[in-house]
């Protein structure tokens, strides 16, 4: 035989109550001695935002399907404490990642980043994997300059490639010489890229 499990309107005014306590605690400053203590307690917090932004996420894309169309843009506008621009930016993002186009196991840190990651379309996508971009530690401008080089009209965006060129060619004779001061010291040349052994 099936338990139901229900719970009483007592049970839930105080589930509400332990609710607010608990939010209450996690706003009250404390008085912290340690690295340790500091780094955990603002880590916690931080963490706290991302998923509470994330929440609010979910809550609008439930709303953006179960309201009227304009309802929910009444929602928005007339009952909530954001900006519409903000509500799209929320539900942009937590869509994202709900639909695995940005990798849970390596979301950045901050909400502006990763909406930043989340508006790039699939070829840029394609790209930022291609050049390691995406970690949980990518600069919001990393992203940012991927969009516009990969965004600029064909002129310009020959002339960024050309100079993303001379970046990389010089990266490579600035290897290349490292591994040929390897190999002297280890007694070896570099031919073609690759190191053999002298004979001695």
């Amino acid at each position: 035989m099936a338990v139901q499990s229900f719970v009483s309107k007592n049970q839930a005014r105080e589930l509400a109550r332990t609710d607010t306590r608990v939010e209450a605690m996690e706003t009250v400053e404390r008085q912290l001695t340690s690295r340790a203590e500091f780094a955990g307690a603002i880590r916690q917090a931080w963490e706290g935002i991302e998923k509470r932004y994330l929440l609010i996420g979910r809550y609008l894309l439930q709303a953006k399907q179960k309201l009227e169309h304009g309802e929910y843009l009444d929602l928005i506008e007339r009952d909530l404490p954001f900006s519409r621009n903000n509500a799209y930016r929320m539900r942009e993002v937590t869509e994202a990642i709900e639909n695995g186009r940005l990798p849970a196991d390596r979301l950045p840190n901050s909400f502006s980043i990763l909406y930043e990651a989340a508006t790039l379309n699939e070829t840029e996508w394609q790209e930022a994997e291609t050049r390691g971009i995406i970690h949980r530690e990518v600069r919001r401008q990393e992203i940012i300059s991927l969009k516009r080089e990969l965004r600029a009209p064909a002129a310009k965006r020959t002339e960024i490639l050309k100079r993303r060129r001379e970046q990389i060619v010089a990266l490579q004779r600035k290897l290349a010489e490292e591994l040929r001061q390897i190999d002297a010291e280890l007694g070896g040349t570099v031919i073609d890229g690759e190191a053999h052994e002298i004979a001695g």
